[in-house]
């Protein structure tokens, strides 16, 4: 063992230059690999954290030569829910933002606008209160929220109060 240190420690004094190139392309490889892998795991092979997500699907419709995404249409959203045979449930969801005025400072907060089926078809009852319902989609309907748990614990510090 000594020897090989002693190897190393000459040829690290008679080539610095080649050295340091050598080590500087170990760390790189080293770290573009498991930048690769994080991603690969968390995209690919780390499942999704809720029941049977294998047998989750999205559907996009496109159109055009260059596959354009179409937004997603209440008429396509009946359509499925309505007539789709080879699904249990459909959802329809869109992720946009909102100003939250009130008490404190205005905050822009992440949103999720989802049919009642959403958390259902995701296997998620909500910790406290209840899950958005069929006739909380009708027009004209007063508008539901369900706070995330992380949002919930931030703005109400975990409280029952946050209800209604």
């Amino acid at each position: 063992m000594t020897e090989l240190l002693q190897t190393v420690r000459r040829l690290v004094l008679q080539a610095p230059g080649f050295t340091a190139t050598t080590v500087l392309t170990l760390a790189i490889g080293i770290g573009a690999a498991t930048a690769i892998f994080s991603v690969i795991n968390g995209v690919l092979i780390k499942p999704l954290p809720f029941a049977e997500s294998d047998r989750l699907v999205s559907l996009m419709h496109r159109y055009g030569e260059a596959g354009r995404a179409l937004p997603a249409s209440t008429a396509i959203y009946f359509t499925y829910r309505d007539n789709a045979t080879a699904f249990e449930s459909v959802a329809l969801w869109a992720g946009g933002t909102a100003s939250v005025t009130g008490a404190g400072d205005p905050e822009e907060v992440d949103t999720l606008r989802t049919t009642f089926e959403f958390l259902p078809t995701l296997g998620v009852v909500p910790a406290l209160g209840r899950a958005f319902s069929e006739s909380d989609d009708r027009p004209g309907s007063e508008k539901t929220v369900i706070l995330s748990h992380a949002y919930w614990q931030r703005l109400y510090g975990g409280a029952d109060t946050a209800l209604g």
